[in-house]
């Protein structure tokens, strides 16, 4: 038996990649367990405090262990999480998408990124 590495699509050809509205941020939010159930006006204040940003595929978001500034949200895409062996190997630690959180914030005790 040939053990094949695992390939993931890590597109979504039914969202335009790049673009995030307030709009489509707004209906992501309301689907993240922490902000799901909230009425309107508390929603539009939770995202008036998100930003869009773009990440060129394969490029990082953040290092292990650098200062925790942000919480990310998955907008339109995938990102994997990754953590490097002894040998240098990458480990996939989790594939999110969209609607998953991730990163830290230092007011939830979180210093470094994990």
């Amino acid at each position: 038996m040939i053990k094949r590495k695992r390939t993931t699509p890590l597109s979504d050809e039914r969202v335009e990649l790049g673009h995030c509205s307030t709009e489509l941020r707004a209906r992501i939010l309301s689907d993240v367990p922490y902000f799901k159930g909230l009425a309107a006006p508390a929603l539009d204040a939770v995202n008036y405090h998100f930003r869009a940003f773009n990440y060129p595929a394969g490029g990082a978001i953040y290092h292990e262990g650098e200062p925790a500034e942000a919480l990310f949200l998955v907008a339109p895409g995938r990102v994997k999480l990754l953590q490097y062996s002894a040998s240098g190997e990458e480990v996939l630690l989790d594939l999110l998408g969209q609607s998953d959180l991730f990163g830290g914030l230092t007011m939830l005790g979180q210093r470094c990124y994990p």
